[in-house]
């Protein structure tokens, strides 16, 4: 049997959660996810991960010269995860993104959502993340971001896919 590498599986499930992007992201489906089975606070911490977009589909720009989603690109984030049992938190820097809020189960797996409403007459993005952080803190995971609304003028409804892995880089 051939060994895959663990980004295949990332994308798999990333471009089945692509091709019904427009079903699956919306305001109620992202921000009521329910709380999952964890116990305590073991996934609490400071992360350092890097996105990588593996998936673009939909109208993605260029919006003034930039487009929205580009295959490759690559960001380096940090997300603040708070984890109470069964209710987790990811919260990073950055004023685009709403927190990310859902469940975490005993075994490391987390799904989160948010849903960052338009500012002015800028988009609004829909964000929902599915992975695990091992006992080592490492974390993998899919996100599937939805940018949809008006940029610059223009009518945008694009949806992104990224693969998340990193490592906490400090204990909550």
């Amino acid at each position: 049997m051939l060994a895959r590498p663990p980004w295949t599986l990332a994308i798999v499930v990333g471009l089945g959660l692509l091709g019904c992007a427009g079903d699956v992201l919306t305001p109620q489906s992202v921000t009521s996810i329910p709380d999952g089975t964890a116990v305590g606070s073991a996934q609490s911490g400071l992360y350092t991960v890097e996105l990588r977009t593996v998936g673009c589909e939909g109208q993605c720009g260029p919006v003034a010269g930039r487009p929205i989603c580009e295959l490759g690109q690559r960001e380096a984030e940090q997300l603040r995860v708070r984890q109470l049992d069964g209710s987790i938190r990811m919260e990073a820097p950055r004023e685009t993104l709403a927190p990310l809020e859902g469940g975490a189960d005993q075994d490391g797996s987390f799904e989160v959502g948010a849903y960052a409403e338009p500012r002015g007459s800028g988009p609004a993005r829909l964000v929902h993340a599915r992975g695990s952080i091992n006992e080592l803190g490492e974390l993998v995971g899919t996100a599937v971001v939805r940018t949809t609304g008006t940029m610059g003028g223009e009518a945008v409804d694009c949806v992104a896919v990224q693969e998340l892995a990193g490592a906490r880089a400090q204990r909550d």
